[in-house]
C-alpha cells in the first residue's frame, strides 16, 4: 500500500513539473489570459492566502466549537 502511495506521489510529482513554462517564456496562444492568470495566481499565493485564508482558518478551527462546526457549511448552502 505504501509501495504504491509513494510511487503515485512520485509520479505526480515528475508530471507536475512539466506543466510549468520557464522564466521569461511567451505565452501560449491557446491561452490569451495567461499573463492575466499568473498574476492572479502571484497575488493569491504571495497575499490572500498567508495574510487572509490562513489566519481566518485556524481561527475558525481554533475558536468554534466542534458542535456548530458541521452547522456553518449548511448555513451558507441554503
Amino acid at each position: 500500500m505504501w509501495k504504491r502511495l509513494c510511487l503515485m506521489a512520485l509520479i505526480l510529482g515528475l508530471v507536475a513539473g512539466c506543466a510549468s513554462r520557464p522564466p521569461g517564456a511567451e505565452p501560449h496562444p491557446d491561452d490569451p489570459l495567461e499573463g492575466f492568470n499568473r498574476a492572479m495566481w502571484t497575488v493569491n499565493y504571495d497575499y490572500l492566502d498567508p495574510y487572509v485564508a490562513r489566519p481566518v482558518s485556524i481561527a475558525y478551527v481554533d475558536y468554534v466549537p466542534s458542535q456548530c462546526a458541521p452547522g456553518f457549511p449548511i448555513f451558507w448552502v441554503t
